[in-house]
């Protein structure tokens, strides 16, 4: 006969069996689930990987949007979509099983050809490069037949160093062109669409690259920008003058404006379109990587194109004029006293220095020239230096200046 107690210590170590193998299938089930979810994240992280090496690889410079099957099944479909942001594209591509979806969104860049890569192309107007004081190029240099001479001026002794290190090729007469697809569509900037709000509500803006553009139309009354915050997919327009405050921090946004404005200590990373002039103040800071850029396709006599750093300013980009006009309203880039620029420069018409300018990457210019004391100097270098051979070999350039350009890469993680 058995006793009740050990029925009971039965019963009890049933139940702890019971339970424990409860606990086992329970467990075999949810690490079933995690590894699934595990294998379909690599999946869709694999075919995301493949849909951005393909829209890097490909020559198509398309914008719009289009899905595609990378190997022609139901679990490897990717979106594909290139955004036209200014001299920068940006990408977004999804992959996608289903209802379960990962996106990446990236700026796009151009890597340096280093076989192309120059210093300075000044064009040839019959007049030699003039090379005092501090002033010099490092890196290859595309000069006049006239060539380089060291020169001795008033403002600046007579400098012991050679006036070009690298490699001196002959220019033309004309600069190599920019990119007419993204001139184009940059000239297309300064026709607004129709239907934008010209409220502006909010101090702070976020607005995602995967939503669609948050547009606002200044019309044409200036506006100061205080104290705002604006990140991402934007795009502000105005008739007229834009001001920009110190206060203002500006992330990865355009304004295209007649002229624009940008106080001293400004602080930021976006890109700038006039029409007329874009003058920035003293100890300015742009963020790599910023656009500053004059489209010149009207004539207007009671304003003096031009590109103006302001004294002690430091920018990582890409500075540009383009011109259509033939005459006197050429712009200009205007680089102040111990302004610095690291990336590109490319001028239509002239970029003057005043003082002790350092420029660590390539000028494409028809001439260059330098002004102190009330006195005007062309095709002069003077404490000036251009080094391309101190640019970092991960600097990637804007597919604008597709003559220099080679692969296309991810310039900068957006979203």
């Amino acid at each position: 006969m058995i006793r009740a107690s050990a029925l009971y210590i039965v019963i009890v170590v049933a139940l702890v069996i019971g339970v424990i193998c409860s606990a086992l299938i329970v467990t075999g089930y949810f690490y079933r689930l995690a590894y699934q979810q595990k294998f379909r994240y690599d999946m869709l992280n694999d075919n995301l990987h493949s849909g951005i090496n393909m829209m890097l690889a490909g020559q198509d410079s398309t914008y719009g949007e289009r899905t595609l099957s990378l190997f022609g099944r139901d679990n490897d479909s990717v979106r594909v979509k290139r955004i036209f942001w200014g001299a920068y594209d940006v990408g977004i591509v999804t992959a996608f099983i289903q209802k379960d979806s990962i996106s990446s969104v990236f700026s796009i860049g151009r890597q340096i050809d280093t076989v192309k890569r120059t210093a300075l192309y000044l064009a040839d107007f019959d007049s030699p490069l003039s090379v005092s004081g501090a002033g010099g190029v490092i890196g290859n240099a595309a000069l006049p037949k006239a060539g380089v001479q060291v020169a001795l001026t008033e403002s600046a002794h007579d400098s012991k160093q050679k006036p070009v290190l690298g490699k001196i090729s002959t220019s033309k007469k004309e600069l190599p062109s920019l990119d007419a697809n993204i001139t184009g569509k940059l000239q297309k900037l300064f026709t607004p669409p129709a239907g934008i709000k010209s409220l502006w509500q909010q101090d702070t803006i976020i607005n995602s690259f995967q939503k669609e553009t948050r547009a606002v139309h200044l019309g044409s009354t200036p506006v100061n920008l205080k104290n705002k915050y604006l990140n991402g997919n934007i795009i502000i327009y105005s008739d007229t003058t834009v001001t920009i405050d110190s206060t203002t921090r500006l992330n990865n946004i355009m304004i295209v404006a007649r002229s624009i404005i940008v106080n001293n200590h400004f602080r930021g990373n976006c890109q700038l379109f006039a029409s007329d002039s874009v003058k920035v103040g003293k100890n300015c800071l742009f963020n790599y990587p910023s656009c500053i850029g004059v489209l010149r396709s009207k004539s207007d006599p009671g304003i003096e194109p031009e590109i103006k750093l302001g004294d002690s300013t430091m920018f990582y980009g890409v500075i540009f004029t383009l011109n259509k006009l033939t005459g006197l309203q050429q712009p200009k880039i205007v680089l102040e006293n111990r302004t610095k620029i690291f990336g590109d420069i490319y001028s239509q018409s002239e970029v003057m220095t005043k003082g002790n300018v350092g420029i660590t990457g390539s000028v494409y210019t028809l001439t260059i020239a330098h002004f102190s004391n009330f006195r005007y100097s062309r095709n002069y270098l003077i404490d000036a230096r251009i080094n391309s051979n101190r640019l970092s070999r991960y600097y990637l350039t804007s597919s604008l200046l597709s003559f220099q350009s080679g692969q296309k890469k991810i310039l900068q993680w957006l979203e």
